[in-house]
C-alpha cells in the first residue's frame, strides 16, 4: 500500500511506480518506512572516528586523511573558531570548492555550536 508520499512497502510494490517510477530499480526489500535515531552531524562525525580510525575518510590530490585523522583536525580548528568568538547559533560562511578543508571546516563550526552557510564557489 502506497502511503501519501507515494512510496509503496517495498521499492517493487506496483502502488509505489506511478509516483516514484525509479523505484522499481531498487531491491524489493528496501524498507522505506524504517525510522533512525536522530543524532547531531558532529556525533555522527565522532562516531566514524572511532569506529573507522584508521581507515581513509578523504583523498584529495594525492593526499589521503584517515578518518582519526580528520577528528583531530575537526577539533583543533573547531577549538580555534571558538577563540575567534563563534558560539552556538552564529552563521559562519563557507566558501570552499570540495575539498577536504571544507569537510574539517563544515563540522569545525558545527562542533563550535556555528550555523553554516554554504557558498557555491
Amino acid at each position: 500500500m502506497a502511503n501519501s508520499e507515494g512510496f509503496g512497502k517495498n521499492a517493487g510494490d506496483s502502488a509505489s511506480t506511478p509516483t516514484h517510477p525509479w523505484l522499481k530499480r531498487y531491491p524489493a526489500d528496501v524498507n522505506w518506512h524504517q525510522t533512525f535515531e536522530a543524532h547531531p552531524l558532529p556525533e555522527l562525525m565522532d562516531r566514524a572516528v572511532k569506529k573507522y580510525a584508521s581507515l581513509p575518510c578523504t583523498t584529495f590530490l594525492g593526499k589521503t586523511l584517515t578518518f582519526a585523522e580528520m577528528g583531530q583536525l575537526v577539533d583543533r580548528t573547531a577549538a580555534g573558531l571558538q577563540k575567534f568568538g563563534i558560539t552556538k547559533g552564529m552563521r559562519v560562511g563557507l566558501f570552499l570548492p570540495n575539498c577536504p578543508t571544507f569537510v574539517i571546516y563544515y563540522f569545525a563550526i558545527l562542533k563550535a555550536g556555528g550555523t553554516v552557510v554554504n557558498f557555491n564557489p
